[in-house]
């Protein structure tokens, strides 16, 4: 009898939450075709992504405002996806093009609630996340908008 293989539930998991990630996305744009009352100079930005850290930072989640407009970031967070990596977890965040914090230990998920604030084009904000031991399952995201 052949028995069936699966992968590891990590792999499941991040393949779910990549799907997800792509729904919400496709629907967020579907609702601003369909609104058509948008103003048509902000575009929303919606920037999520998940890696393994390892020793060495690394990049999680990124955006480079456009040039010619003005970005409003709204919230940036940081998550790790277990508990007990927050003791292993060094964060590093940029935000207009300037390093905020370096070597960060967080005791628990991090939302910087920003409240619009505003950035020039052309400008980085990037979260990024490095271990001390082993590897760690990290998340981030940066919401807001460009603004024309």
């Amino acid at each position: 009898m052949l028995r069936r293989q699966f992968p590891p539930i990590e792999i499941v998991n991040q393949i779910l939450y990549g799907l997800k990630v792509a729904r919400q996305v496709l629907s967020l744009e579907a609702i601003i075709e369909e609104a058509g009352d948008t103003p048509p100079f902000e575009v929303p930005v919606v920037e999520i992504n998940g890696i393994t850290a390892t020793t060495s930072y690394a990049t999680i989640v990124e955006k480079t405002i456009t040039a010619g407009r003005t970005g409003k970031i709204s919230k940036m967070e940081m998550a790790c996806r277990i508990d007990v990596d927050y003791d292993i977890v060094h964060w590093r965040l940029t935000i207009n093009s300037r390093v905020v914090f370096e070597d960060k230990l967080l005791p628990s998920s991090l939302t910087l609630d920003l409240a619009d604030i505003t950035i020039g084009g052309g400008k980085l904000l990037k979260i990024e996340a490095k271990t001390t031991a082993g590897t760690s399952l990290v998340w981030g995201d940066i919401t807001g908008k460009e603004v024309f």
